[in-house]
């Protein structure tokens, strides 16, 4: 299946469910393999903002600001992220934030 008609399903789906965040993070993801950066990242940000427990969101938002250049933004979400984590008791995914936040740094 091609990543547009991948789109056009999450956009349909999205109509009826607007804030499911995994829905969301799925087209964000497909925009990403799109390398059309800019709605991945509104569709990230969208996440944190309506849905900030959705922990898997912070890595791949974290990866975008640091391709456009925002690396203190980066740092900010891998950190809020790894909070999340803590919180939830979700190792891997702190895991992976640590690991994004110390290649980084």
């Amino acid at each position: 299946m091609s990543n547009n008609i991948r789109v056009d399903k999450l956009k349909a789906m999205l109509q009826e469910q607007p804030d499911d965040s995994f829905l969301n993070f799925a087209l964000g993801l497909e925009y990403v393999k799109m390398e059309q950066y800019d709605a991945a990242l509104a569709a990230f940000e969208g996440i944190v903002q309506r849905d900030a427990q959705y922990t898997g969101v912070y890595y791949h938002l974290g990866k975008l600001y640091e391709r456009f250049g925002l690396e203190s933004k980066a740092i900010a979400t891998y950190e809020a992220g790894m909070e999340v984590c803590k919180e939830k008791k979700e190792t891997h995914n702190f895991n992976e934030l640590r690991g994004a936040l110390d290649a980084l740094l």
